[in-house]
């Protein structure tokens, strides 16, 4: 059984990699979810779009650092984010990259730090933050893995329990927001998030890519 206890930068690409891979497969499923802030069904587009534009030139990636490498990532997002989705995600990727300063590698104690500065840069740029939407997704995933931590050293024994935690938030997004309730749908973006932590969770019981459907 796998135990990782840091990952580097390549480890942080091919994650990534491996999300744009789960989030092209489910986007049209995202996308009919979309009824906030604007019913436009493209919020899975979105999401993989700006995935995309992250991980631009980075397919023959050698550099191991993960400081200079999460931030070649958020760089690229934010310049090709798209959508609210889309810019939130780059938000996170930003947050990350900052909470990744300095390191070469990263271990969990020092994940669950980056997930803070990550949600602190998502919450930041929105004017208007709402719960029940991806913004509450990441905050969910930041508290549930700084407790986990705290008996765990190993991401593959954090992973499922913040993963787990994130999905119960996840359906209880209609009971924050009154417009999923109506729709009877989960929040988008939440969806798009908690499939991205998914594809960290099978990265590190060692699944790189799958295929494109």
């Amino acid at each position: 059984m796998n135990n990782i206890k840091t990952i580097n930068g390549t480890d942080f690409a091919k994650i990534l990699f491996l999300a744009k891979d789960l989030i092209f497969n489910t986007k049209d499923q995202i996308n009919q979810l979309n009824v906030f802030p604007v019913p436009d069904g493209d919020t899975g587009t979105n999401m993989y779009l700006t995935l995309e534009s992250a991980l631009k030139n980075l397919n023959t990636i050698k550099d191991q650092n993960i400081n200079s490498v999460s931030k070649k990532i958020a760089k690229n997002a934010v310049l090709g984010g798209r959508g609210n989705s889309g810019v939130i995600l780059a938000q996170i990727l930003y947050g990350l990259s900052k909470g990744f300063d300095k390191l070469n590698k990263c271990d969990v104690k020092e994940f669950g730090n980056s997930l803070m500065s990550a949600v602190d840069a998502s919450y930041e740029s929105v004017s208007n933050p709402v719960e029940g939407t991806m913004l509450t997704i990441i905050k969910s995933f930041s508290e549930s893995w700084n407790n986990a931590r705290s008996n765990n050293d190993s991401f593959n024994d954090v992973l499922p329990l913040v993963c787990d935690h994130a999905g119960k938030v996840l359906k209880d997004t209609p009971n924050m927001l009154e417009v999923l309730k109506q729709a009877d749908v989960v929040d988008a973006g939440g969806q798009g998030l908690l499939i991205i932590f998914e594809a960290m969770k099978s990265y590190m019981s060692g699944i790189s890519r799958i295929l494109i459907k």
